[in-house]
């Protein structure tokens, strides 16, 4: 799952070349509760809820991070809610199975797996035009050191390893 999100965010980079997004910065790591992400020096991040917001200290440019429950709703249901309520473009499936769209300033991205998805929304800021190439060096990077932590798939692989002990063990 990992390794698939990866491969989607810097497909994501991709779609996002008129952000001129590349990756050169590095600065500190912090732990989120469903990620961990390397913070360059000239931005700050938060946490609100199921929502990593990562801020350029001049706020030229953001990323929002927000990963959430399916529940009952399709990726494309929420897609198209979260577009239509901030009047964006209509939601594209890609061939990953992810929808992008755009809106104001904006781009996103909704990806998900059986159960959570993950929604990125890229922003930056036309008034800092001249910070868009030192902006595009920490997005990139921010994107690149992005790990999503998936608890119950170590637990899974947790629990295969305590049964294999386990059976390895009643068959002495």
């Amino acid at each position: 799952m990992i390794s698939k999100i990866r491969i989607r965010i810097r497909k994501f980079l991709v779609i996002l070349a008129i952000f001129f997004f590349t990756a050169t910065a590095s600065g500190e790591i912090m732990e989120f509760e469903n990620l961990s992400v390397n913070i360059p020096a000239n931005w700050h991040a938060f946490q609100n809820d199921s929502t990593v917001e990562i801020i350029a200290d001049n706020h030229s440019a953001s990323i929002r991070i927000t990963i959430s429950e399916l529940g009952e709703d399709s990726l494309e249901t929420i897609a198209q809610n979260f577009s239509q309520s901030h009047q964006g473009t209509q939601p594209e499936l890609d061939e990953d199975g992810d929808y992008t769209f755009t809106f104001e300033n904006s781009s996103v991205i909704f990806t998900a797996d059986d159960e959570k998805y993950c929604m990125f929304v890229i922003t930056s800021d036309p008034e800092y035009e001249s910070q868009s190439d030192s902006d595009s060096d920490d997005v990139g990077a921010i994107l690149d050191s992005l790990v999503l932590k998936k608890p119950e798939f170590e637990l899974e692989a947790e629990s295969e390893s305590e049964s294999e002990s386990d059976s390895e063990a009643n068959s002495e």
